[in-house]
C-alpha cells in the first residue's frame, strides 16, 4: 500500500508494493496538482524596484562626489516605490516596511578619460540608507592602462526600512592624484535594484 510524505502528503510506493509505474506516477501527479490549487493563492511576487540612469555621471575638472540622479523607473513590481522621481531625484524610497536587499552598479571606461601615467587614484560607488553607508565597491588606478577597457563596479547589501521616511541613495566619488588634479571622469550604465525580502 503506498505511503505518503510527511509534509505535503504526496503518495509514493513502498518496496513491497506491486510494480505499477503508470498508476504511481498518476497518483503523484494528481496529488501535486490538487496541492498546487490550494497553495497558489498564497504565492505572491516579491516587491521589486529598479531604477537606472540613461546619461553618464560626469565629474568635471573639480567635482569629486556625485549622487546618481535616476531618470528611469524600469521595474515597480507590487507598487513598491513611494514616488518617482524622488525628492530629491537621487532618493529611492520603498513604500513598504521590511528587509530590503539592494544592489547597484556603474561602469567606466578605463583609460578613456584620463591620461596614461596619471591615473585617477580611485573611484568608488556606495549605497547609503539615509546617508549612512552600508555597501561600497572601489577601483584603484583607473586609467593606468592607457587604453580603453570597460570596467564595472558592483555594490550590494541589505537593510530594514520603515516604509515611510527611510530611503536609499547611490553615490560615486573619485580621488585625483596631484599629478592629474583636473582629470575629467565619467560613469555610465548605472542602475540600482531593490528586492523586499520580508515584511514587518
Amino acid at each position: 500500500m503506498p505511503s505518503n510524505t510527511v509534509n505535503r502528503g504526496y503518495p509514493y510506493s513502498d518496496p513491497t508494493d506491486p510494480a505499477d509505474v503508470a498508476q504511481a506516477v498518476e497518483d503523484l501527479a494528481v496529488a501535486v496538482d490538487a496541492d498546487l490549487v490550494q497553495i497558489s493563492p498564497t504565492i505572491v511576487a516579491r516587491r521589486v524596484i529598479r531604477v537606472s540612469r540613461t546619461l553618464p555621471i560626469s565629474f568635471g575638472t573639480t567635482a569629486t562626489v556625485a549622487n546618481f540622479i535616476w531618470d528611469s523607473l524600469d521595474v515597480n513590481e507590487g507598487d513598491a516605490i513611494d514616488t518617482f522621481p524622488g525628492a530629491p531625484a537621487f532618493v529611492v524610497r520603498p513604500k513598504h516596511a521590511g528587509f530590503w536587499i539592494v544592489t547597484g552598479q556603474a561602469s567606466f571606461v578605463d583609460g578613456l578619460d584620463v591620461a596614461p601615467g596619471a591615473p585617477i587614484s580611485s573611484v568608488d560607488i556606495e549605497i547609503d540608507l539615509i546617508n549612512t553607508r552600508f555597501a561600497r565597491d572601489s577601483s584603484v588606478n583607473a586609467g593606468l592602462l592607457g587604453f580603453a577597457l570597460s570596467r564595472q563596479l558592483n555594490v550590494g547589501g541589505g537593510r530594514l526600512v520603515n516604509g515611510t521616511t527611510d530611503y536609499f541613495r547611490m553615490a560615486a566619488s573619485i580621488v585625483r592624484p596631484a599629478a592629474n588634479p583636473n582629470a575629467a571622469f565619467s560613469l555610465f550604465g548605472a542602475s540600482m535594484t531593490l528586492w523586499q525580502m520580508t515584511e514587518s
